[in-house]
Formats: structure tokens, sequence, C-alpha cells
């Protein structure tokens, strides 16, 4: 409900393109806030490049493919609660 609220008052000013890029990246970033702010920044980056992406390619794929990668990347080394 969110997305679509803002993505349809974004896109009259911004375009369609960049207002699914901006509501999408902010809210991956929203999502990531338990992390700390530092990563709300990080993944709000990171999920306008997966919006760009999806976009671009018209494929859901790729981006599960990079957030898989990324996630990988970043907690291949991570210590084991418990």
């Amino acid at each position: 409900l969110f997305r679509k609220l803002a993505r349809a008052m974004l896109a009259p000013v911004l375009g369609e393109r960049l207002a699914l890029i901006l509501v999408s990246g902010v809210l991956f970033g929203a999502l990531h806030w338990s992390s700390g702010a530092g990563s709300v920044v990080g993944a709000m980056l990171f999920g306008f490049a997966l919006m760009y992406l999806y976009l671009d390619f018209d494929d859901i794929a790729l981006p599960i493919a990079a957030h898989y990668l990324v996630d990988l990347a970043l907690f291949r080394n991570a210590p084991v609660a418990g």
C-alpha cells in the first residue's frame, strides 16, 4: 500500500522509473533498520541498484542473484550465535 501510494505521488513529478527506484530503495533500506543507520544507508543504495537491474532487464532473477551473492559475501565469515 505504501509503495503504491508513494509511487503514485512521486511518478508525476519524477517519472515512473525514478519513482519506482526511489520508493523501493527507501523501503529496502527501512527493512534493515534493526541493523543500524549504516546498514539502512547501505541497504537503501543497494535497493536502488536492485530495482534498476530489475527495470533494465525485466527479470527478477538478476536482483535475487545479486542479493544472494552480497549476503554470501557479507555473512560468510560472520560469527554464529549460540
